[in-house]
């Protein structure tokens, strides 16, 4: 079944299930809902739309605008603008003639200690920042999605899809980079902690703390904004590792570490990636 709340495409699945859930698919304006196999239609309609506002409301934004959001989608074309660390770049696209057996399109694929040699010596995907730029650096091929390029494939060009595994894999290595000092810094500076951490690409929170595991989960849209506001996100959920809802004990901790967190929690929910 599929439903069209607010411009937003919800893909309805009935499973053997009492509970009701709802994903955003990154980098569409579509959605994923499993809901029980007897729920009437009309209740499956209230509720997935109580479940976007929800989102939408994590997001700043009401619905409206956050489906037309999720509609903005970007090529990752050269000359395109984006936002990185609050700064507004023109995207320019490189593109890297590689060796075909160094770049893989499956992620998590174990690989031989020659080929993780050979991609470290590599370096890319990648971005570079100089002035009001941003290079992007992009393995690819022409043919299949495995971010590679042959010796005769001098004229082919990177299809939107190497593109964008370019433009995230690179973001996510800039992210990555900057967390690890921060939230370092937080810990000592604050005295929480948590035991992992990772990034994730999700349209529905910019940082988790998971109890189970003491682990957070970063949105990796947090490479957009100022830096300030990641560690605002690194210190909102250290919090919770302390406080596990916002009331007055866990706002007292943001204002003891970080007076003007309101301000920077404000920023959050301004658009710009």
């Amino acid at each position: 079944m599929i439903l069209n709340i607010s411009g937003i495409e919800v893909n309805v699945v009935r499973r053997s299930t009492k509970r009701v859930s709802m994903r955003i698919r990154p980098g569409t304006n579509a959605a994923d809902m499993s809901v029980p196999m007897r729920m009437p239609k009309a209740e499956i309609v209230e509720i997935a739309k109580k479940l976007l506002e929800r989102i939408a409301r994590r997001q700043g934004q009401t619905l409206e605008e956050f489906s037309r959001q999720l509609k903005q989608n970007k090529h990752y074309s050269d000359g395109e603008k984006t936002m990185l660390w609050g700064h507004e770049y023109t995207l320019r696209i490189i593109k890297v003639r590689t060796p075909r057996y160094i770049f893989s399109a499956y992620a998590g694929k174990a690989l031989p200690e020659d080929v993780i040699t050979e991609r470290l010596k590599y370096d890319i995907p990648k971005i570079e920042l100089k002035g009001s730029e941003a290079f992007l650096y992009v393995p690819f091929c022409p043919t299949t999605k495995t971010f590679l390029i042959d010796d005769d494939d001098t004229d082919a060009e990177p299809t939107e899809f190497d593109r964008k595994y370019a433009f995230y894999a690179s973001i996510r290595k800039l992210l990555f980079d900057k967390i690890e000092i921060l939230l370092a810094k937080w810990e000592s500076k604050t005295g929480m902690s948590c035991k992992s951490w990772g990034i994730r690409n999700v349209a529905t929170y910019w940082g988790i703390y998971r109890h189970d595991k003491e682990h957070i989960d970063f949105n990796i849209n947090l490479a957009h904004k100022p830096t300030e506001c990641l560690e605002y996100i690194i210190l909102h959920e250290l919090a919770h590792s302390r406080q596990m809802n916002h009331g007055p004990k866990f706002k007292a901790i943001l204002d003891k570490f970080m007076p003007d967190w309101r301000k920077t929690s404000q920023q959050l929910k301004k658009r710009g990636d």
